[in-house]
Parts: structure tokens; C-alpha cells; sequence
């Protein structure tokens, strides 16, 4: 490989003299160099030279030396630049860079022309390539936002030129400035910053780390398949990866250079799709309904990450709508055989009084029970009094309502059809015109053509796209709600509002049960769930008793949410007076109570007979 060569002059502006070797990977670092010189005091109107380093990573590293204007000549910090560019991997010592260095110095310094030729025979000597993954200066980037950096040579100074260059000019500690300038001591050159004084460290070589277990070391994005170079104190990160498990991160350096894995570290990968649930009766499936944990842990995009055991058991929680939770410690592989679950059972108490029973001496108790949630009565003819108080009703006035409604709106269509028919045929012989009288018969012209019309079917529309699917995506997808995201979706509407407000049981109702096909919201709906069957107040410690403190907040942390319905306060509500019924059957006695106290408001008195079941 070769070095490249850029003779910059910027006096009434900046251009290029003549290059060597060019390649606009790295030509395009070859800027003007006057908001850097500006900085140095004793400089500009000179003709004194400064060396400036700047650092690219893997397209190595560029050395500008700059001449300043001399005295009297052109504008302040006009000045000629020669840049060098030293390709990251090439085999250069610090005594050939300075050679470079002179050479470039005297001719910029000739009075005479610059000797082109001269030039051209020592940049296009062609060098051997490090044989490394990284070198030292791959590591460095220059900062465009810091600062300017800068190191002194020569008499009364730690080092000279030589010690800065070749290898050792990899130094890590170089990455946070804009640019380093090497300035010959005895110049008298100055500058407003604070010098680097840090000891030059030694490049050393990083052999290959060894690793068991059937792990392979990466560093960057690349396998650790040769050495890299790095200063002697440094820190290099790397990361173990191995199929089926979760990356390791670890830092290595010349000093320790060794990798050990500790057993916490071992995290076995398992996926979502292993797991599979049918309903234990009619054996439908219902995978794409559950909820899993995995050791209290719930899947995040269809992985989790568990810590590894000798038997591979761990214990596994699937919750679904509807059915009972299962529980149990498994084997878990790829091929886990599919999961019954047993269809969960409803419980509602009702009271039958006395005298609307058949030979009771006192009031009865009926249970009903049923393998799938019911939001009205059950029991035809009967409604709900009170505190669950069955009472007979043959809804005979509503009947009769019904009945005339239904005759008279057969009245008013037939009616009107034989208005829009009657109004249809005088159309057909009369016409609209401007002036009076404004409707006249239509002049029919008959001709030899006989005119055929056709109707034609109108273009196909573009097939609906289905909403709810995009609401399930949305759901799942987005770690935090946004109140306006929600409103677009028929079935999330009113989501927002629930959640912010803690109304557990609209969250758990039927209205949200298409949401359940959301992983995080049927997370959402057992953890409301639990709550209120355990009686928790999730109010507590919030603003009006809404969960964003802020009415202009209009997004909510899904995972934050959850963790808040989990872990609040478990205090039992007083009330004045308690429910005589279990929490739980609270949300289907007041469906039951809305649905027959619509249909009150819309009839007279009704007249209630005794009767039985």
C-alpha cells in the first residue's frame, strides 16, 4: 500500500495545487485548515510550519503540515497545506514518517518551485499492510465538537517528533479532540489550550482470547479471528455469542487478556412459537390467545431470555380469556407437546322471594353456573329487583308498544313508496326550465336510430382493509399508547380514558375482548383482573385518581402501567356498605342492570304477576 498526497493553498480561496496517489475515500478529510490555525499565537505572517493530526478510524489517519503566509503577503491565515494521508493497517516506523515529514517541509520551504518529481518518487514507495483485525488507530475517530489538542517537541520536552509518530500514534486518549498539533518547542508558536501531557503508551499486540463452552468472541461486528492492536493500559469491549443463548459482554486488555463465564451468565433463549394451548373439550386451538411467563417472566417480540438449567424445567404461567390459569414446571424445548386448558366456570347467585315461588316457606337461592361469562339474565321472563331479586314479568305492555310501532312503520314505507313511484313517472314526462312556468312536458324526438343503453357495473372498490388487525399491530408493536393512536380504531376507543382513569372493570369487560389477541394487553387484563378480585385500591398514590398526573399527558408506558397495577397497595376498601355478593359478579349484575333499566325508560308501568320457574 501506498500514502496519499493533497497540496492545499487557500489565499483568496481554497484550492488544490496537485495530489498524489488520490482516492476520495480519504481526499474528502482534506480541509481547510484556517479555523484551526486561528487558534495558534506567532503564526500567521510567519512562514513558520506546524504539523496537525487528525484521525478517521478504518480510513486511518491524516497529517497536515501547514506553512503560514509570510510577513506582509495575502490575508490573515492564508497559508498552504500539505496533507498526508497513512492508510490505517500500513507498515510505517516513526523514523520513515519523519523522513516523509522533512522531505515535505523543505519543499514547501523552497524558494524555488516545489520539486514534483521529488515528491512523487517518495509517495509512490509501496509499504507492507499490518496483518491484524484492528489496528490502534481504527479505534480513533477525531470529535468534530472538542476541542484542539496539542504537543510540544524538541528541547527542554519529554519526547521529539519521532516518539509521537509510527505506532505510538495510536494513542486512545486522542479520540476526544478535534485535532492534534505537533509544534516544535523552540518555534515559539503558542496556543489557549491545555497541553497533553499524558505519558505516550506502548502499541501492543491482543492475540486471539480462548473461550469454551461453544462460544465465539466478536469485537465490533466482526469474529475475533486475529490479533488487534491496542496501548498497553487500554480496555477493549468484546461480545461471546453462541446459538440459543443470550450475547455476553465482556472487556479484555493486553494485561488480562483472559475470558471466564460465570454460570448466572448462561441465558438460555427460548421462543414464544415452542409454545402451544387447545381447549381441553371442543380441542379448538388457542395459541394465538394466550399469555405465557416463563420463571415470572413475560415473552418480549416472541423471545425471552431465562437463566439456564441442568434440566432444562422451569415454571410456566399461560393465562387465556376465559379458561383456567395453568401452572406447572415443565421441560421446555423446542418440541413441547400442546397444553390443554379447561374452560373456566362462571358463578351467579340469585334469590327467588317467597310468593313468587311455588309452595316456599322462604325465600330461595339459585345458582346459576356456566362455562362461559353471561351479561344478561339467563332466565327468560325474569328480571333482576334490588339485591338480586328475581321477579317475574311477561312484558305484555312492551308487546303491544312493539306491535303498533312495527304496523305503523309498515304504514309509512308503503307510503312513501307510492309517493317516490308516483313522483318517479311524472319525471319521466316532464322537465325543469329556467323561467315560468318552471316544469313543462318534454318534447320527445323520435329518430330511424334505434339508442341502446347499458348500464355498467361501477369500478371495483379497493378492498377494505381491516382495522382491527392494524389495532392488534399497533398494540403490540408500540411500548407506550398514545391516547390520538388509540382513537383511530373502532375497537381500541375509549381505551385511553379507561386505563388513565383505573376502570378495571371496562378494561376487563367484553367491550376490550378482541384485545385479548394483544400479548400486552391481555397482560393489561389479568393484572385489572387480579385486582379486582382481590379488592385493590390502584388509586392510591395517584392525582384524582388518575394514573397520568397531567390532563395534557396523553400517553401511557405499557409496561410501566402493569407494573404499577402489580404493585399496588393490597388494602381492602371500606365501605359503608359492603356488597353482599362476591367483586367479581359485580360487572355482570350491572350489565344486567343497565340492559333492563333501558328497556324501563322506554315503556309505561309494567304490570308484574306472580309466577315460577
Amino acid at each position: 500500500m501506498k500514502l496519499g498526497f493533497i497540496l492545499k493553498t487557500t489565499n483568496s480561496g481554497d484550492g488544490e495545487a496537485f495530489s498524489i496517489n488520490k482516492e476520495e475515500s480519504w481526499a474528502k478529510y482534506a480541509t481547510e485548515v484556517r479555523s484551526y490555525i486561528k487558534e495558534l499565537h506567532n503564526f500567521d505572517g510567519t512562514s513558520k510550519t506546524v504539523i496537525l493530526v487528525r484521525f478517521h478510524g478504518s480510513d486511518g489517519y491524516m497529517i497536515s503540515i501547514i506553512k503560514a503566509r509570510p510577513d506582509g503577503s495575502g490575508r490573515e491565515n492564508d497559508n498552504t497545506a500539505a496533507w498526508i494521508h497513512f492508510p490505517a493497517k500500513i507498515k510505517i516506523s516513526a523514523k520513515e514518517v519523519c523522513s516523509i515529514i522533512q522531505l515535505v517541509v523543505e519543499e514547501l520551504s523552497a524558494r524555488k518551485s516545489i520539486n514534483r518529481l521529488r515528491l512523487e518518487e517518495a509517495f509512490n514507495k509501496q509499504y507492507d499492510s499490518k496483518n491484524t483485525l484492528f489496528t490502534a488507530v481504527e479505534f480513533i475517530t477525531s470529535n468534530k465538537d472538542g476541542n484542539i489538542g496539542y504537543r510540544y517537541f524538541g528541547e527542554r520536552c519529554d519526547y521529539q517528533l519521532y516518539e509521537y509518530l509510527g505506532d505510538s500514534i495510536g494513542q486512545i486518549g486522542y479520540k476526544g479532540y478535534k485535532g492534534i498539533f505537533f509544534i516544535d518547542h523552540s518555534s515559539g508558536i503558542t496556543i489557549d489550550k491545555q497541553e497533553i501531557r499524558t505519558p505516550i503508551k506502548k502499541i501492543c499486540a491482543l492475540n486471539i482470547p480462548n473461550v469454551n463452552n461453544g462460544f465465539k468472541v466478536y469485537i465490533g461486528n466482526k469474529p475475533f479471528s486475529s490479533p488487534i492492536e491496542i496501548p498497553e493500559d487500554a480496555k477493549v469491549s468484546v461480545v461471546l455469542k453462541k446459538n440459543g443463548y443470550a450475547d455476553i459482554k465482556k472487556e479484555i486488555s493486553v494485561s488480562n487478556p483472559n475470558i471466564s463465564i460465570e454460570p448466572k451468565e448462561y441465558r438460555r433463549c427460548i421462543q414464544k412459537a415452542w409454545f402451544h394451548a387447545y381447549d381441553s373439550e371442543n380441542k379448538e386451538s388457542l395459541t394465538s390467545k394466550i399469555s405465557i411467563k416463563v420463571d415470572g417472566q413475560y415473552f418480549n417480540d416472541g423471545v425471552l431470555y431465562v437463566a439456564e438449567k441442568l434440566d432444562n424445567h422451569h415454571n410456566v404461567e399461560i393465562q387465556c380469556n376465559g379458561y383456567e390459569p395453568y401452572k406447572a414446571n415443565i421441560e421446555i424445548n423446542d418440541n413441547i407437546p400442546a397444553i390443554a386448558l379447561n374452560a373456566k366456570e362462571y358463578e351467579e347467585t340469585f334469590i327467588l322471594p317467597k310468593q313468587d315461588g311455588n309452595g316456599l316457606d322462604a325465600n330461595a337461592t339459585i345458582i346459576i353456573k356456566t362455562k362461559k361469562n353471561f351479561q344478561s339474565m339467563p332466565l327468560k321472563g325474569y328480571t333482576v329487583e334490588g339485591d338480586k331479586f328475581l321477579c317475574y314479568n311477561n312484558n305484555i305492555v312492551l308487546k303491544i308498544k312493539w306491535f303498533f310501532i312495527g304496523f305503523i312503520s309498515l304504514f309509512v314505507i308503503g307510503a312513501l313508496y307510492q309517493g317516490y313511484v308516483a313522483i318517479d313517472e311524472f319525471f319521466d314526462n316532464h322537465e325543469f326550465q329556467l323561467g315560468l312556468p318552471f316544469i313543462v312536458e318534454k318534447h320527445i324526438k323520435t329518430t330511424t336510430d334505434d339508442v341502446i343503453i347499458t348500464d355498467k357495473a361501477e369500478a371495483e372498490q379497493p378492498e377494505a382493509t381491516n382495522l382491527d388487525d392494524k389495532a392488534i399491530e399497533y398494540l403490540n408493536k408500540q411500548e407506550a399508547w398514545i391516547k390520538d393512536s388509540l382513537e383511530n380504531y373502532k375497537i381500541t376507543q375509549g381505551l385511553f380514558d379507561a386505563m388513565n382513569a383505573f376502570e378495571l372493570e371496562s378494561l376487563t369487560s367484553e367491550k376490550y375482548s378482541m384485545l385479548m389477541q394483544s400479548e400486552r394487553f391481555s397482560r393489561i387484563f389479568y393484572a385489572a383482573q387480579e385486582c379486582l378480585e382481590q379488592n385493590i385500591d390502584v388509586k392510591k398514590g395517584t392525582s384524582k385518581g388518575h394514573y397520568n398526573n397531567k390532563s395534557t399527558d396523553n400517553k401511557i408506558t405499557v409496561d410501566d402501567y402493569i407494573q404499577w397495577l402489580q404493585n399496588a397497595p393490597h388494602e381492602i376498601k371500606t365501605e359503608k356498605n359492603p356488597p353482599k355478593t362476591p367483586q367479581k359478579s359485580q360487572k355482570i349484575d350491572q350489565s344486567i342492570k343497565s340492559s333492563q333499566g333501558s328497556a324501563s325508560t322506554e315503556t309505561a308501568p309494567t304490570k308484574k304477576t306472580r309466577g315460577g320457574l
